[in-house]
């Protein structure tokens, strides 16, 4: 969308440029990077030419993207030093959330264990399933991380055949069919979610 056409009314998706600092006030709905004013919700526009505040108002609940929530997702891409998981369900202290419309978490290869990790490769793959933590809120896509031992993949299928991965150890997994062997950073909750 046009900076200069946004106006009170406008339906907006988190990313959404809605301004500059200079010209309003981020208000709920809404957060600041590099002096631009970005949507942090799906929501209606709300700007207050006399308090020069600016709102996105949620369309629908608003999603609960918290400090701590536990949040679990798909893998949607995998990079050498970064994956970014759909999320798919929010946990928080309100409660659990199934999200319709998947938000995007991002996991630096620094967040993924308390041990060194070489290669993202060597913890997660694409579709796997993530059990994570966000790390910070403030930004869209949010950061999250699997350090601990509740955290990391709970789901994952062989990369040669695509059948169920079962575990063998604390990091790997074994194919229930061509019995390949795969390194995962794999939850204690493993297989039981």
């Amino acid at each position: 969308m046009n900076v200069e056409k946004i106006k009170s009314g406008d339906i907006v998706i988190p990313g959404d440029v809605l301004g500059v600092i200079e010209e309003f006030i981020p208000d709920n709905g809404t957060y600041e990077d590099n002096g631009l004013i970005l949507a942090n919700t799906i929501g209606v526009v709300a700007k207050d030419m006399r308090t020069k505040r600016i709102s996105v108002i949620p369309k629908n609940k608003p999603i609960a993207l918290s400090k701590g929530a536990i949040v679990l997702g798909k893998v949607n891409d995998a990079k050498k030093q970064l994956v970014d998981l759909r999320i798919g369900r929010i946990d928080s202290e309100e409660g659990s959330t199934e999200l319709h419309t998947p938000v995007t978490g991002t996991l630096h290869i620094s967040c993924v264990s308390e041990s060194y990790t070489e290669n993202m490769i060597d913890a997660y793959r694409i579709g796997d399933i993530v059990k994570a933590h966000i790390v910070d809120d403030k930004r869209l896509p949010c950061y999250i991380s699997t350090v601990g031992r509740e955290f990391g993949c709970i789901l994952a299928r062989c990369t040669k055949c695509g059948a169920l991965l079962k575990r063998k150890g604390r990091s790997t997994l074994k194919c229930t069919d061509c019995e390949n062997i795969e390194r995962r950073k794999i939850s204690d909750d493993y297989l039981s979610i």
